[in-house]
């Protein structure tokens, strides 16, 4: 399997097709397996949304940036010390 990169470039053209089918079908549950940066889930609008990812680490970075709605995940924003205390927080769960 080729790695195709982030989904960010191609988002504007899939959001409204995958939209489109969480609004004609009623979908009130959008599961996005390869969340990455989470450039597509979060613009998706649908009840519950559930990103997962291999990587544990930025699984506890987004995780620190939802419980800490003050800080940006911009990159401008979010320091190499945020990701280092996500990924102390996640050894520290023992995962």
């Amino acid at each position: 399997m080729i790695f195709q990169g982030s989904k960010s470039r191609i988002a504007n053209e899939i959001v409204p097709i995958i939209q489109k089918y969480i609004d004609d079908y009623g979908i009130e549950l959008y599961t996005e397996p390869f969340v990455g940066g989470a450039n597509v889930i979060d613009k998706i609008v649908c009840r519950n949304r559930y990103g997962s990812d291999i990587n544990e680490y930025l699984i506890k970075l987004l995780q620190y940036a939802q419980n800490h709605p003050d800080l940006s995940i911009a990159p401008e924003d979010c320091l190499f010390e945020h990701y280092a205390d996500a990924q102390i927080q996640y050894n520290k769960e023992g995962n």
